[in-house]
């Protein structure tokens, strides 16, 4: 009885193993779709004269690991010290979090704000048709 119990213990085991490796593979093959769509975003934004930023209140160390390990070619620049500065300027600074919302501004060649949207929540991305419809109104 016991050879039984441990030969299915066994077969659960690979089977659970087999199914780990699976969903491996399936979240590498999303993170490079996702990955491939992202990278032919920001080309997007570069081809049509966008200069991309991003800002974030996190150190200057943070945010080179983060571009580096992302691949971004653009300016990744801190809104640091004095904290939250550049954000609260802008009016995205969130007092409770101590950081940024997630927002976007589209600015034209002479500096002035032309598109503005956020996101809902510091874990929602802004939906790309944002972005278009932002350069489209730069154009």
């Amino acid at each position: 009885m016991f050879d039984v119990l441990d030969d299915l213990e066994v077969a659960i085991d690979k089977v659970a193993a087999s199914e780990a490796r699976l969903d491996v593979e399936r979240l590498s093959r999303l993170a490079e779709r996702v990955e491939f769509q992202r990278l032919r975003a920001v080309s997007a934004f570069e081809r049509s004269g966008a200069q991309v930023l991003a800002i974030s209140c996190d150190s200057r160390h943070s945010q080179r690991t983060w571009a580096e390990q992302q691949g971004f070619t653009f300016p990744v620049l801190t809104d640091f010290w004095p904290h939250g500065a550049v954000a609260k300027a802008y009016g995205v600074f969130n007092e409770a979090l101590g950081c940024a919302n997630r927002a976007t501004f589209v600015l034209d060649a002479d500096g002035v704000v032309r598109s503005t949207f956020s996101s809902a929540d510091l874990g929602t991305p802004r939906a790309k048709t944002e972005y278009e419809a932002a350069l489209a109104n730069v154009g």
